[in-house]
């Protein structure tokens, strides 16, 4: 297969699995505190190198090959509840490009409220 047309393939599975990357990083409470805590625009690697656990249906998105790239940003270019966490999602194509947000609340549930 040439560079081209696997680049092109390669393109097709990012844009088929996106969205279940998006909501399985986005529900991931311990990637949700890593991503919190890192400075904003700071990339986290989600690939099968990563060192996370992921359930196995990402697993097997992973082991594709597939690399996508987490980091939190302070704006996005979809709406969002001002105030929230902002993650950005990329490829190693740099598209698609995808959001999430989180309410800041879950980043400090079980922390001391004055």
């Amino acid at each position: 297969m040439n560079k081209r047309i696997r680049k092109k393939h390669k393109t097709l599975l990012y844009q088929k699995y996106m969205e279940d990357i998006v909501s399985e990083i986005s529900c991931n409470k311990n990637i949700r505190r890593i991503l919190n805590d890192m400075p904003y625009n700071t990339t986290l690697e989600i690939s099968e190198k990563s060192n996370h656990k992921f359930n196995k249906y990402i697993s097997d998105i992973l082991k594709q090959q597939l690399i996508f790239y987490v980091s939190k940003v302070r704006y996005c270019t979809k709406r969002y509840i001002e105030g929230a966490v902002i993650f950005k999602f990329t490829t190693e194509y740099k598209k698609p490009v995808e959001y999430s947000w989180n309410n800041l609340h879950e980043f400090t549930e079980g922390d001391d409220e004055v």
